[in-house]
């Protein structure tokens, strides 16, 4: 199967109507078209003419005149399946069999769907920028339409189709916090989001070719290389908000996933890719200082905090959580400035300053004894 599909540079026949026709004929304004992309239900011509208008925008077609303030989106144009349910309701298949990989492969797709709305929405709703911010933007909305249609066509080899299975809206209900200001828009969804996709895809494609799917691993193998640079985008987009204000983009950003995403940066992160998408560098480097005062915060309530060489064998770190039970909450609470994914379950927690302390260690030995 071919991952790569040829970019289209004409809105579909098929798809009538004034605004589209306006569009077409260069006497819509780029905010309007965004707009009518935006909500359009039906998901193929979404996809297909997310690529016809980026084309437009590429060529400066598409003036960028007579802005109106945005409307308040609740409900993006989309199908009317998949039914969205919340997270917990999902549960995970085994990918041995083809529903388990379709059902994987409909997430993503429906992940890919979510992330053109997104993309035509920064188009429509933040006004003032400068016009290579909306020639980015549309850019990354043709190409997650492009994803969404690989997806797609492999649910339908599988004997499936996009909207088959329950999905959730998280991606949106993030797009509707951060309606307000591209800043903080900038910041939780390329930064946060978008770059967890780059920390899970590899796992995933691992299990799809332990299954021998080499079409579904070509597929993730095309997202995940395009995700860096959407990922770039949006980080770059961020440090030019945040120098433009005078503020500190570490700073800010870290107070933006406390205040609104808490427990969405994940650990471990894909380290290669993220650093391929540009600024990365400079959050691990703020990230890795808040791991530093967190350990250092809370490693009075513990001895073993201070003698990370009777933590080498798994057995006795096992030893030391359970004999802990005290210090363990007080540890988390010290480290509520890193803004990575807690729970206060001793499992869950123990890995939690395992790897605040594997983040902080220049140990590659003992890192490798802890896994």
């Amino acid at each position: 199967m071919k991952a790569m599909a040829m970019r289209n540079t004409k809105f579909p026949t098929i798809w009538s109507g004034d605004t589209m026709h306006a569009i077409e004929a260069g006497q819509s304004t780029l905010q309007q078209a965004a707009f009518a992309v935006l909500m359009q239900n039906d998901p193929h011509l979404k996809a297909h003419a997310s690529q016809a208008l980026s084309t437009q925008i590429d060529l400066n077609l598409i003036p960028d005149v007579d802005r109106q303030p945005p409307q308040a989106i609740d409900t993006p144009g989309r199908p009317a399946k998949p039914e969205l349910v919340s997270p917990k309701l999902l549960k995970p298949r085994k990918l041995g069999s083809e529903i388990g990989r379709a059902t994987l492969l409909h997430a993503i797709a429906h992940i890919e769907f979510n992330a053109i709305n997104l993309a035509w929405d920064a188009v429509y709703r933040f006004a003032a920028m400068p016009s290579q911010f909306y020639h980015d933007w549309a850019s990354v909305a043709a190409d997650e339409a492009r994803h969404f249609q690989m997806l797609r066509a492999r649910l339908l080899d599988l004997g499936f189709d996009y909207g088959d299975f329950p999905a959730h809206n998280g991606l949106w209900d993030m797009a509707c916090k951060t309606r307000s200001d591209v800043t903080t828009r900038m910041a939780l969804v390329p930064r946060v989001l978008e770059a967890r996709g780059l920390d899970v895809t590899p796992g995933m494609i691992g299990k799809l070719k332990a299954q021998g799917d080499l079409q579904s691993v070509e597929i993730l193998e095309t997202i995940l290389e395009e995700e860096v640079r959407h990922v770039q985008i949006g980080s770059d987009w961020f440090f030019w908000l945040c120098e433009r204000q005078g503020i500190d983009a570490v700073a800010h950003f870290t107070t933006l996933i406390q205040r609104n995403a808490p427990g969405l940066l994940v650990l471990p992160f894909n380290t290669p890719h993220r650093l391929r998408a540009g600024r990365a560098a400079r959050l691990a480097d703020g990230l890795q200082a808040q791991g530093d005062a967190a350990v250092e915060a809370g490693a009075h309530l513990c001895p073993w905090l201070q003698a990370g060489q009777e933590l080498r064998r798994p057995a006795r770190w096992a030893g030391a959580v359970a004999g802990c039970q005290g210090w363990v909450l007080p540890v988390v609470n010290a480290c509520t400035t890193v803004p990575f994914a807690t729970s206060t379950t001793a499992s869950r927690t123990s890995r939690f300053v395992m790897r605040l302390i594997s983040f902080r260690s220049e140990s590659a030995e003992l890192k490798n004894n802890w896994r």
